[in-house]
């Protein structure tokens, strides 16, 4: 009996041992996630559309840019306009795409390769880095992109969106809470 006794001290030994270090190697992912909430609490700087100082370009209507963004529109005033996209898991991308497009990242995954598909045209290059993706814009006229409005560099001027800055209250791409990473 007292052989059983010691075996079944020595096993609730050993579950709590693993317990305890189960909880040490999870704490800082929970305390991690414990910050990421908190930090999802802050609003998020407006997006601006982009284009090189040098172009003509200065507003353009919500639906305008739509437009260009799903290559149904290749041209604005006669002249060339060419989309560049940020990277498609960004913060930034996903609110364009839900407020300019109307879609989630998936369903704009699922546009491109059904436009492949029936040979509609590609979607726009997408460029990993702010910096480059700002710098490639303000080379060439006939790019446009967006960023967050404290991107902002010079070279690259932000244009209206149905007429408004992103400095004013009612501008249709307005940052929102910033939210928390899975």
């Amino acid at each position: 009996m007292k052989a059983a006794e010691k075996e079944g001290r020595e096993s609730t030994g050993s579950v709590w041992l693993v317990l305890v270090l189960g909880l040490l190697c999870w704490l800082p992912a929970l305390l991690a996630a414990q910050g990421g909430q908190a930090a999802s609490s802050k609003t998020l700087p407006p997006l601006v559309v982009v284009v090189s100082q040098k172009a003509e370009l200065v507003d353009l209507s919500l639906q305008e840019l739509k437009q260009i963004f799903l290559a149904e529109r290749k041209t604005l005033n006669g002249k060339r306009v060419i989309p560049l996209d940020p990277d498609p898991h960004t913060p930034t991308r996903i609110q364009f795409d839900r407020i300019v497009l109307g879609m989630t990242p998936d369903q704009v995954g699922r546009y491109w390769v059904e436009r492949k598909i029936r040979g509609q045209g590609d979607p726009p290059r997408t460029i990993s880095a702010s910096a480059l993706l700002l710098k490639i814009v303000a080379n060439r006229d006939e790019f446009i992109s967006y960023v967050r409005a404290d991107q902002l560099v010079p070279g690259v001027r932000a244009i209206r969106v149905d007429g408004k800055t992103y400095q004013d209250r009612d501008y249709p791409l307005q940052g929102e809470k910033e939210m928390a990473s899975p």
